[in-house]
């Protein structure tokens, strides 16, 4: 005989016995050791403030294509969809089915790109000292061992130049790749000159209690410890009996126009239970492994919030320390610069060799370098204490929300 079968499946079941999870004190300082603004630092679009219309403009293109950040929008997109089943579960499941059958009745600088231009001035400078000196020897006022010097010199600084044109070539590629292009595309920007950005002298940074909410970790190692205290509650319902309660309203008919008619309806209601009698010890080894990694996430969130404040202290310092290196370079830079140009009218009187010449030249390039790499880590300091600060960490952000 052909029956059709129609039914509508109500089941109900629900049980929480999370405990309620605080937060261990997080001992913070009240102050930073190195003292700075304590008004709300402004991290959202911290980049802004260095006042570089390119640094600007390529943070917003990697935004945008980076690779990494469109993978991690794309796990926030999983984890949305993972919260929407799981609050599915805690609602009542309606079903329908139909069924016809016969039956029998029975689920990461911005890179530094330092151009050589520092190199470049360094070859032009001792390329004209060996012109003049070849000048000096065919007049008969120079030695050998002049020319031969100057030749050595400017050779010297020649060979600098391939590592540093290697080093720009290799950032220039891994900047691209964070902007998710190739270098063909970036290269007419990168091409024109300008300085280092330079950041304001003293940062506010807030207080240290600011960092639980603005550092991404703390508050990821609060959602992992609320998560352990979920599964504490989820052990300790296994050790009670479970209930639940099923409906079955439908209708059944050999006749398909005969299915809902009221003579052909049937329901049916049951309660079913599940009693844990003997499982081994294995429901209490559960539980007891649960409140272990309750432990575990509340010694991550403590380590988590120290780790943050080490790295704030440590950018603060950091940044300080670079801020009066450079200041030091500078003073140095200007007293050589002096000394310069004293050996220059030596040089020209003849009282100081070539030798002692290209010398403070060599000096002269040497902290200018130095003063360089000093404000180009000032910067790198400027951007490591932001990081720490939780800037750039904008829930707001479109990109995250609006998809």
């Amino acid at each position: 005989m052909k029956s059709i079968y129609i039914f509508l499946t109500i089941s109900l079941s629900s049980c929480s016995l999370a405990p309620k999870t605080s937060l261990p004190d997080s001992h913070l300082p009240i102050t930073y050791l190195s003292q700075q603004g304590q008004q709300e630092p402004l991290l959202s679009q911290w980049w802004e403030q260095f006042q570089d219309s390119l640094l600007i403009t390529f943070i917003t293109q990697a935004c945008a294509h980076n690779f990494d950040l469109r993978t991690c929008a794309e796990y926030i997109e999983q984890a949305r969809s993972a919260v929407w089943s799981a609050n599915a579960l805690l609602a009542p499941k309606v079903e329908a089915s139909a069924i016809a059958a016969t039956v029998n009745p029975s689920k990461r600088l911005q890179e530094a790109l330092t151009p050589p231009a520092q190199v470049k001035q360094r070859e032009s400078t001792f390329n004209a000292l060996l012109q003049h000196v070849q000048q000096l020897f065919t007049s008969g006022l120079a030695n050998l061992q002049d020319v031969e010097l100057s030749r050595s010199r400017l050779h010297a600084c020649k060979s600098q130049t391939p590592l540093l044109e290697d080093a720009l070539g290799q950032n220039v590629i891994q900047l691209s790749f964070l902007l998710g292009t190739t270098p063909q595309e970036i290269l007419p920007q990168l091409r024109q000159e300008g300085r280092i950005p330079t950041g304001s002298c003293k940062i506010p940074v807030g207080l240290p209690s600011d960092l639980l909410k603005h550092r991404p970790d703390i508050q990821a190692a609060e959602h992992r410890l609320d998560a352990a205290g979920c599964f504490i509650g989820q052990a300790k319902a296994q050790l009670f009996p479970s209930f639940s309660l099923t409906g079955i309203l439908g209708g059944a008919s050999t006749l398909f126009p005969n299915l809902f008619t009221k003579s052909n309806r049937f329901w049916l209601a049951y309660p079913s239970g599940q009693f844990p009698i003997f499982q081994g010890g294995s429901l209490l080894a559960n539980l007891h492994n649960a409140n272990a990694e309750q432990q575990l996430a509340m010694i991550d969130y403590e380590k988590t919030v120290l780790q943050a404040y080490k790295e704030v202290e440590s950018a603060l310092t950091s940044y300080a320390s670079e801020q009066l290196r450079s200041l030091e370079l500078l003073q140095e830079g200007s007293s050589q610069k002096s000394l310069l140009r004293q050996s220059l009218l030596l040089y020209e009187t003849g009282l100081v060799s070539q030798e002692s010449l290209l010398d403070a030249y060599e000096r002269i390039f040497a902290i200018q370098e130095r003063y360089i790499a000093a404000k180009e880590q000032t910067m790198i300091s400027l951007i490591a204490l932001y990081k720490a600060l939780g800037g750039g960490w904008d829930t707001s952000s479109a990109f995250l929300i609006n998809r």
